[in-house]
């Protein structure tokens, strides 16, 4: 097995083995809507009736869930949106929640 198969094999199984999580984004009314559509659309691959409807829930709860993820995958698409939220600015955060 070449060196490649190799870590496909075990990034693989990683990912298998890894817990599952929900991302959850948590918001107040100050986050505006275009940044939170893109968002929703650009990490969570959402479509825009979708996101629509998330955004209505957002709003009037403070948060949604997203996703259901593997954490590496989470955790690696929370980094990305941590750093979007800080270049942006606006009260706007992601976290995880056991499932």
């Amino acid at each position: 097995m070449s060196d490649t198969n190799q870590k496909n094999n075990s990034q693989g199984k990683k990912l298998k083995d890894d817990k599952l999580v929900q991302v959850l984004l948590l918001s107040s009314s100050f986050a505006p809507i275009d940044l939170v559509s893109d968002i929703l659309r650009k990490y969570f691959q959402m479509d825009e009736q979708i996101i629509e409807i998330s955004m209505i829930t957002l709003y009037e709860r403070g948060k949604i869930v997203c996703g259901v993820y593997p954490k590496v995958i989470a955790s690696d698409t929370m980094k990305e949106i941590g750093k979007r939220i800080s270049k942006e600015n606006y009260p706007l955060s992601c976290r995880m929640e056991d499932v």
